[in-house]
């Protein structure tokens, strides 16, 4: 039985060599961000997306300052980045500080409707909105959601702790609501997406206990690359987030994969 080996070190940034059950799993390169306590943040998948990061809130949940804050208002304006910073980082970097905001798991995942929470972001947040008008913003999050998807056997790794794991997942949901935003290259988008159900169902339900997410992602992109291939009807429930039945989510489906063609 195959073994999956991480090595941790002791600095922000730790590194593992990982010996998956399949072949389409084996990758290199993997790199695992953490905060200053360690805990998982996200993974990137090449030695070139890897880097020390010129800017981090300065207040955030834990600290001190944090307690001190009275109200929605102030957490949210602790949080922005400021204009001089914003200009001076990288889309790469301002793609990796925009997945540690403090209030992102919050702010997505608070509204029934996904579509609120992404819109409260962007209305929120100044490095999501800064992100997307770049060339190549997009790009950046779905390569490291794509690093995530290659990296889903650490679920079953025991090294990696439940809380570790919650991060993970919900690193994965976070990311494709944001994909659903994406404003170009939707073929790729897709494609990262149909992957993403694939690699999801095989851990699901145990640690993915939704595959609802991603259908309302998949939803947004197919309409974006064929409006006419939803009805409003359709386009309503998947958007809106009502349970779905057999026949749409075997709709959105047959729809994926004839659009990846």
């Amino acid at each position: 039985m195959k073994k999956l080996i991480i090595i941790l070190c002791c600095i922000s940034l730790w590194s593992c060599k990982m010996d998956l059950q399949n072949n389409d799993d084996k990758m290199q390169n993997v790199r695992f961000i953490t905060n200053t306590d360690g805990r998982f943040l996200y993974c990137t998948c090449s030695d070139s997306q890897t880097m020390e990061l010129l800017w981090d809130y300065p207040v955030k949940p834990g600290m001190e300052e944090w307690k001190q804050l009275q109200t929605n208002r102030e957490m949210l304006d602790a949080c922005q980045i400021p204009e001089n910073i914003l200009s001076s980082l990288s889309t790469k970097e301002l793609a990796a500080v925009c997945l540690q905001y403090p209030l992102l798991i919050t702010t997505m995942f608070s509204f029934n409707i996904p579509d609120n929470g992404i819109d409260v972001l962007f209305d929120e947040f100044n490095g999501i909105r800064e992100l997307y008008k770049r060339d190549g913003g997009a790009a950046e999050l779905l390569d490291l959601y794509n690093c995530q998807l290659k990296n889903c056997t650490l679920l079953k790794n025991e090294n990696f702790s439940d809380l570790d794991k919650g991060s993970f997942v919900f690193l994965v949901y976070t990311l494709e609501y944001l994909l659903s935003r994406a404003t170009d290259n939707y073929s790729e988008v897709l494609q990262s997406l149909v992957t993403g159900y694939e690699k999801q169902s095989k851990y699901h339900p145990i640690y993915f206990t939704s595959l609802s997410k991603n259908f309302f992602s998949r939803g947004h992109i197919i309409v974006k690359i064929c409006d006419e291939c939803l009805n409003e009807e359709q386009k309503n429930k998947i958007f809106g987030y009502s349970a779905l039945t057999d026949k749409e989510m075997d709709l959105i489906n047959t729809l994926s994969y004839l659009l990846i063609k």
